[in-house]
């Protein structure tokens, strides 16, 4: 009976021990896991902490500034200066026998230039358009014909980018920028301008030169463009002098543009541009900029409304001779709502401006 009671004893202190570690357990258990539980909520709260700190990437805007054009330039520049990374002096271009022609007036637009204060990382690019100035004084614009003995050869291409390159380099400005226009459908056209783009990448790094090529909407994007360069794709022309009337760009046009191209390359830039026509009832179609068509619609006392899809103001007017207009152009508030399609579908990317001067409330472009 002794022993027996003293097996019991035993067994119930065993027991009692056992019950008590579980206890323990099941305790360091609770706080393991609230101790985690903390680790992950604080952890939560460091990640959206962090998240809130970092900077919004807003892309900057480049710009044109074109040689025929450019008295209202300075006020301009002003306006947007603090969001100004470069600016594309628009445009040498080239005679018949295909040598360089060089406008007298992109030294003066470099002379306003010089009165504004910039960034330290603002640039200047040359750009270069195959228009061929005539003997009679006429202008064949993006001359197709004219354009391909430039990279019909390996050898031609090389030579024709060493003239570029040393132009540039001679006249000053920090990069190139390619914008040969309208060189049709054809492969071997192509595939020919694209290895002359590969030759002038090499030859810009070799000088230290920046090198940027304009794309029109209908470039065959599928094919293999050359790596660093930046690519500037024409968000515009949806309707114009080649067309009926209608918007420049529409959100819709731009999205559908930035999925097709937003892959060539790691840097795209994205154009938009002011202004806009004039179509007559007659067919005939003007070019013109947004003061000149709030002129037209103030001297006219037209009716102008704003096109919801496209964002861009829109008015007719019947002139002395009893012809009627109608005038599609961008405004300031036009030029935002593209660039916000942009910066949303493609938060990266630089959205360049087809054209200065002629324009009104730039300060207000965000």
């Amino acid at each position: 009976m002794g022993n027996d009671l003293k097996i019991r004893k035993i067994i119930g202190l065993l027991v009692l021990l056992s019950l008590m570690g579980i206890l323990c357990g099941c305790a360091n258990s609770q706080e393991v896991e609230k101790h985690s539980s903390e680790q992950s909520q604080t952890s939560d709260m460091t990640e959206q902490s962090q998240e809130q700190d970092l900077p919004e990437i807003v892309p900057k805007f480049s710009a044109w500034a074109v040689y025929w054009d450019f008295d209202n330039l300075k006020s301009e520049l002003e306006a947007i200066k603090d969001d100004l990374i470069s600016i594309c002096f628009f445009e040498v271009f080239y005679d018949e026998a295909g040598k360089f022609v060089v406008p007298e007036e992109l030294e003066e637009i470099r002379t306003v230039l010089g009165e504004v204060e910039f960034d330290e990382a603002f640039h200047t690019y040359l750009t270069f358009v195959n228009d061929f100035k005539l003997q009679d004084g006429g202008i064949s614009n993006k001359d197709l014909s004219r354009t391909i003995p430039f990279f019909e050869t390996e050898s031609d291409a090389q030579n024709h980018a060493d003239k570029i390159v040393s132009l540039t380099k001679e006249l000053g400005y920090d990069g190139v920028e390619i914008d040969y226009e309208a060189l049709g459908k054809t492969d071997i056209v192509w595939d020919n301008y694209l290895m002359f783009l590969e030759e002038l990448r090499r030859k810009c790094e070799e000088q230290q030169l920046m090198l940027k090529v304009v794309l029109e909407p209908n470039a065959p994007f599928h094919k293999d463009f050359p790596e660093n360069i930046e690519y500037v794709v024409m968000c515009y022309n949806l309707y114009g002098g080649h067309s009926g009337m209608g918007p420049k760009a529409t959100p819709e046009f731009i999205k559908e543009l930035i999925g097709r191209a937003g892959h060539i390359s790691e840097k795209v830039s994205f154009a938009i541009a002011t202004g806009g026509f004039d179509w007559r009832a007659d067919g005939k179609t003007t070019a013109l900029t947004q003061r000149v068509a709030e002129s037209l619609s103030l001297e006219h006392e037209a009716k102008v409304v704003r096109d919801d899809e496209s964002g861009c103001m829109v008015f007719e007017y019947t002139d002395e001779d009893n012809m009627l207009h109608t005038v599609w152009y961008a405004d300031v508030c036009t030029l935002q709502k593209w660039t916000d399609t942009i910066r949303k579908e493609s938060p990266k990317s630089t959205v360049s401006i087809w054209r200065l001067n002629g324009n009104s409330d730039l300060d207000q472009l965000e």
